[in-house]
């Protein structure tokens, strides 16, 4: 099936957000407003199948990010491939993590650790998740370059 033949399939699902530009999935979601849709194969995320006819994927497992913020978007435009580490550091960049740290707590997190602190330890002494102290210290974010 082609681009534009999957594309025009789904369009009836889309309502378009003229001050965003974002296109809006309005047929099934899942729980975090990820659109929902059937790919001829299986369920995949509305946004992912519109990124793949536009722009296609390299693997099944890459991550299709949403500049715009919006789940609910699935305009090519507004999407791009990239990594999970990407993705989270986009996110708590952009303050959508779910505690806000900056760069200065970052640093503090990582010389605790050095310190010989487990991450459960760090992370509770943070008031942080531990994935987000595991994060910090793989430097996937908050990695300042000196």
């Amino acid at each position: 099936m082609s681009r534009d033949d999957i594309i025009g399939k789904h369009m009836d699902k889309v309502s378009m957000e003229p001050m965003s530009g974002c296109w809006l999935w309005t047929a099934a979601a899942d729980k975090n407003g990820y659109g929902m849709v059937w790919d001829g194969e299986k369920m995949d995320r509305a946004h992912r199948v519109f990124y793949s006819a536009s722009k296609g994927l390299a693997t099944p497992e890459a991550n299709v990010l949403h500049d715009c913020d919006n789940p609910a978007c699935v305009n090519p435009a507004h999407l791009h491939a990239g990594t999970q580490a990407e993705n989270m550091k986009e996110r708590t960049q952009r303050g959508r993590s779910g505690r806000f740290i900056d760069q200065e707590t970052a640093d503090r997190v990582r010389e605790m650790l050095a310190a010989g602190a487990s991450q459960r330890a760090t992370a509770v002494a943070f008031g942080v998740s531990q994935r987000l102290v595991w994060s910090i210290s793989k430097g996937l974010i908050w990695n300042a370059i000196k």
